[in-house]
């Protein structure tokens, strides 16, 4: 019988011939990559002057001729590669043109031949070569392939490359709802995958905010973040009152960055939301575009339940000029709330400090002492800026 001593050494010298395995294969792996890397390099220089031919010519309004002659599976690799390089770099005529050598040299059909492979691999690069050629011919079997295929990483691929390829906004709005049928949070995905389309996405955007599908006015919301005008309002407003929470805080976010062409009770209004991100987000606007009528309710924001609504409408308060910054200390010397009082002395103090240092480096230092008088005002005289500790913050978060 063997030995206790004995199996440990046996399993030693498993372990060593495990790892001495592991180490051949990654060499060997190693190695094939460099051989296959010097090959591509030797194909590259050997094809240089086809390369040449095409940038030459890129402007003229005739094709491309495809290269002469026969080429292996990895030359054609190698000349995809480039032409797909290039594809992304162009616009308009010059990548149209491109895209048809694409179809030319069947390197489309050879992809999408590939889509109905066995192997997960082989369908994923597919995929992705499509989407890099930007071929219409692609776009069909790309959105069928979508409707096989479950959540995953080869469902955004394939979304993707419908995005880069399609033609039609027709197309584009399958591919949405094919991206977020399986799984809530994927519309974050499908607004992030419409950037990748080459056409006018608004009316899209502006049809899939009318839609019953939430997921789909999630996703035109997102999509349409930064973008404000007149003709956007009305579906705004009415998915302001949206029962879905994320819906209506997408909303009304946007509305509020576009506040000037909203009343100023109305955007107070939303002050009471029952939702904090939506009263924070409010908070934060009120100060950015300066309405000094919300004075009042930013004040009342101060004892909000919610630490980063009272942050924002301190902060708000405190960009309102003399009248904002003496609410604030009003609040600060008020103790009926403590929330309220920390918070804006947490903010005093900011301004202080940050009035401080750049009269400092301004060398304004007489002129910039309005916040500073206004706090002796309150507080009393004060030979410095305060610190931390004199004054307190609201660390509840």
């Amino acid at each position: 019988m063997f030995s206790n001593l004995d199996l440990a050494v046996a399993f030693i010298y498993v372990c060593l011939g495990l790892i001495g395995f592991g180490v051949l294969i990654l060499l060997t792996m190693k190695a094939r990559s460099i051989i296959l890397e010097r090959k591509r390099a030797a194909l590259l220089e050997k094809h240089q002057p086809y390369f040449v031919y095409l940038q030459r010519h890129i402007v003229d309004p005739d094709p491309f001729q495809p290269p002469k002659g026969p080429l292996s599976p990895l030359e054609t690799r190698v000349i995809q590669d480039k032409l797909m390089e290039w594809i992304e770099k162009f616009r308009g005529a010059q990548r149209q043109k491109l895209t048809a050598l694409c179809e030319d040299m069947d390197l489309v059909q050879l992809d999408r031949k590939q889509l109905s492979s066995m192997f997960y691999a082989k369908q994923m690069k597919a995929a992705y070569r499509l989407g890099g050629m930007r071929s219409a011919q692609a776009v069909e079997p790309l959105i069928e392939l979508m409707k096989q295929e479950k959540d995953g990483p080869l469902l955004h691929v394939l979304a993707r490359s419908v995005a880069k390829c399609a033609e039609h906004l027709d197309q584009l709005y399958v591919m949405l709802q094919q991206l977020t049928r399986h799984r809530k949070g994927n519309y974050l995905n499908a607004a992030e995958v419409l950037e990748e389309t080459s056409l006018d996405v608004t009316p899209l955007l502006l049809q899939c905010m009318e839609d019953r599908d939430h997921n789909l006015v999630k996703t035109a919301l997102l999509a349409l973040r930064g973008q404000t005008g007149v003709t956007l309002t009305p579906a705004l407003l009415r998915l302001a009152d949206s029962d879905d929470k994320e819906i209506r805080s997408l909303a009304v976010k946007m509305l509020v960055r576009a506040g000037n062409i909203l009343p100023e009770e109305t955007i107070c209004s939303w002050l009471t939301d029952p939702e904090g991100e939506i009263r924070a987000a409010v908070a934060e606007s009120l100060g950015q575009f300066g309405y000094e009528g919300s004075i009042p309710a930013l004040k009342q924001a101060l004892t909000d339940s919610d630490w980063w609504v009272r942050y924002h409408s301190a902060k708000s308060l405190a960009m309102m000029g003399d009248a904002g910054f003496r609410t604030l200390c009003e609040a600060a010397l008020e103790r009926d709330d403590p929330f309220k009082s920390d918070m804006a002395k947490d903010r005093i103090h900011e301004e202080l400090l940050r009035e401080h240092f750049f009269a400092n480096r301004r060398k304004q230092i007489s002129g910039a002492h309005t916040k500073q008088s206004l706090y002796e005002q309150y507080f009393g005289q004060a030979s410095s800026v305060p610190n931390i500790r004199g004054i307190g913050g609201d660390y509840s978060a």
